[in-house]
């Protein structure tokens, strides 16, 4: 798990960082029911890590699921693995009810990427999974997007579209 994350620029993770429940900041409350991996002949070649999140009335509204990390292994990108595996992980979070940060429906999926020109693509990337820009939220260092996911739109993207022809064929 921790040699596929850390294909993501920027990011170091030991294995004990990858299987934790929290970090400093925040729990991930049902991080291993939502999250997803992708394997290919038993290796594991990619992952989306999910959590329920609690609203911090700043930037997060509302309780939903927040996609904290989303990676593919270098050789195998460029083939819809990322979009796949993303899809099936908001998917799954649409879904189930919430069960630690609320109760009732899941009604919102939630992501936080570098707004930058370099990382335009992965912008792109969110944008065809039906999210939209519904906020920023400034560090020392960069400014991030935050981008928010309802059911609707996410029913309406290029990546639910892909995802549903794949389980198809």
């Amino acid at each position: 798990l921790a040699r596929v994350h850390n294909a993501i620029p920027f990011q170091y993770w030991t294995p004990s960082d990858v299987m934790s429940e929290a970090d400093c900041s925040r729990e991930y409350y049902g991080k291993w029911q939502i999250s997803r991996v992708a394997l290919c002949e038993n290796e594991l070649i990619g992952l989306c890590i999910g959590f329920e999140l609690r609203p911090d009335g700043l930037y997060y509204h509302k309780p939903g699921v927040y996609i904290h990390r989303l990676a593919v292994d270098e050789k195998h990108r460029n083939r819809g693995i990322g979009a796949i595996l993303h899809a099936q992980t908001v998917e799954s979070a649409f879904g189930r009810n919430l069960q630690y940060v609320g109760d009732g429906p899941m009604q919102q999926v939630y992501e936080q990427t570098n707004d930058t020109t370099e990382n335009a693509r992965v912008v792109r990337f969110y944008l065809d999974a039906g999210a939209q820009v519904i906020g920023r939220k400034p560090y020392p260092e960069r400014i991030d997007l935050i981008l928010g996911i309802s059911e609707t739109s996410f029913r309406a993207s290029r990546h639910e579209t892909f995802r549903a022809a794949q389980a198809l064929d």
